[in-house]
């Protein structure tokens, strides 16, 4: 999706189908005027350039066994891939294979290179606490918060941005405990 339709969305959104035409005015640089807008059209921009990224196909390892079932009585085995390659299905042709098998190594070795590292709970819990000071302080100062994040458009980045002024606001509340 290119920036244009991006933006088109996002204006159809925010201005509520046409209904709130203030809420998407531009100045003459291209810029929102309300800085309502403004934030929200960065956290727009944000999400498509994180979400909108095509998915790379997925390659498949070599099972490490397959799925049988007999074509009679429906039950089920596991075939080791050893077996299959030297002639297991020649010589069961009442068998016929489902679908092959993976180790729990296997998956979690595909998921890490296929798909990305399976997320960390560190990460995870600084990715909330980012959010809730994002919510608590865009609800105070919202044009503080745009401003942040204006220039961001990577996840580390935004976590940067938003960790420094997390960080800065716990030693401000230490020093004030310690003044006290």
């Amino acid at each position: 999706m290119n920036t244009e339709q991006i933006r088109k969305d996002f204006e159809e959104w925010m201005g509520d189908g046409g209904q709130s035409p203030r809420a998407i005015e531009r100045n003459s640089k291209g810029d929102y005027i309300l800085m309502q807008s403004a934030s929200a059209w960065h956290v727009w921009k944000a999400a498509h350039t994180h979400y909108a990224k095509p998915a790379a196909p997925v390659v498949l390892p070599e099972p490490d066994s397959y799925l049988f079932q007999h074509e009679d009585t429906g039950q089920t085995m596991f075939v080791d891939a050893q077996q299959v390659e030297w002639g297991f299905e020649a010589n069961n042709p009442r068998l016929h294979k489902v679908s092959g098998v993976y180790t729990e190594q296997q998956v979690r070795e595909l998921l890490a290179r296929d798909l990305g590292a399976a997320p960390h709970p560190k990460t995870d819990a600084l990715d909330a606490e980012c959010f809730r000071f994002w919510v608590s302080e865009a609800a105070r100062s919202p044009a503080a918060m745009a401003k942040l994040i204006m220039h961001c458009t990577t996840e580390d980045e935004y976590r940067a941005a938003i960790t420094q002024c997390i960080d800065a606001r716990k030693a401000a509340i230490a020093a004030a405990k310690e003044n006290k």
